[in-house]
């Protein structure tokens, strides 16, 4: 059994040997199309994802800034409402101290 394993390793060596130092085949034809269509769909699928990704960051934006704008108003309708009532306030002492 011994004999035969030995006897396997070296014709496994052998042959390793031989084609060690041969070069790669060239691709043929159908090889290289199949490449082509794979690296097509790969850059579409990442043009996909970029658009994607785009889209996303817009939508983000819009809804950032729409919220941005609404607590911007909402913020200067309390600031007016706060001045107009520190102005009838005014207007309400200024005229007590009249009547007065």
């Amino acid at each position: 059994m011994q004999i035969l394993k030995e006897n396997k390793d070296k014709k496994d060596a052998e042959f390793n040997e031989r084609f060690k130092h041969r070069p790669p085949k060239a691709l043929d034809e159908d090889e290289t199309e199949f490449l082509d269509k794979l690296e097509t769909s790969r850059r579409e699928y990442e043009r996909q994802v970029a658009d994607e990704e785009a889209e996303q960051l817009r939508s983000f934006q819009v809804i950032f800034y729409t919220v941005t704008f609404v607590i911007y108003r909402y913020e200067n309708s309390i600031r007016n409402e706060v001045s107009a009532t520190r102005l009838c306030l005014t207007d309400l002492a200024f005229t007590t101290t009249l009547i007065i």
